[in-house]
């Protein structure tokens, strides 16, 4: 073998794409040579993870792996689920009771690293009515999600008072913001809701 082994095989664990080969010789001195690779294909963990409690479930969203064919969810270091989305709505939690989450990727049956222990629990009526809207991930890197009650425009700035983003809605409760083109920095988010209320998020945009 090219790895020096003399054995009739060999177990191997490549950590990136290798070639292996091997030299046979019978017993009258011809010999042959045979060659395979073997592809080694990182699978890189999720990003962006986050998990936010509401009244009665608990959501997690993540940034999409473009080379994971599915995502595993881990709910206090058991499986709970698998799906190919980048979120997860976990329903099955009691009221107030704090879960910790983890996300792996997974590809031709082989696993990323697992994310960071992101910890959330479901919140009362009152909390979610005091705070209608969720933002998230904040920070961030390619786009952020508004997630909560009616929506009917929202508008950001940047620290310095000038408009990076405005945009208006007939009816949603849920919009995803593209930062991609944002520089870094703090940006301050208006939500207007359809009563012509609003409030106003602090976000963190990194490159």
């Amino acid at each position: 073998w090219n790895n020096g082994a003399s054995t009739a095989s060999i177990t191997v664990v490549p950590t990136e794409t290798s070639t292996f080969s091997v030299t046979f010789t019978d017993e009258n001195g011809c010999s042959n040579s045979h060659s395979i690779t073997i592809e080694v294909i990182t699978i890189e963990m999720p990003t962006d993870f986050s998990a936010i409690g509401f009244s009665n479930y608990i959501q997690l969203q993540w940034t999409t792996n473009p080379n994971a064919a599915e995502y595993f969810v881990y709910r206090d270091d058991q499986f709970v689920a698998q799906t190919t989305e980048n979120n997860f709505k976990d329903e099955n939690v009691s009221p107030q009771v704090q879960y910790c989450y983890q996300v792996s990727a997974m590809m031709n049956d082989c696993f990323s690293e697992r994310t960071n222990v992101q910890c959330a629990s479901s919140v009362k009526n009152e909390e979610v009515k005091a705070n209608q809207y969720i933002i998230y991930p904040n920070p961030a890197h390619q786009y952020f999600i508004i997630q909560g009650d009616e929506i009917a425009q929202i508008e950001v700035t940047n620290s310095l008072g000038q408009h990076a983003h405005k945009q208006s809605f007939k009816s949603t409760t849920q919009t995803q913001i593209d930062v991609q083109k944002f520089e870094s920095g703090v940006y301050w988010i208006r939500i207007y809701h359809p009563d012509g209320t609003f409030i106003m998020k602090k976000i963190v945009v990194v490159r």
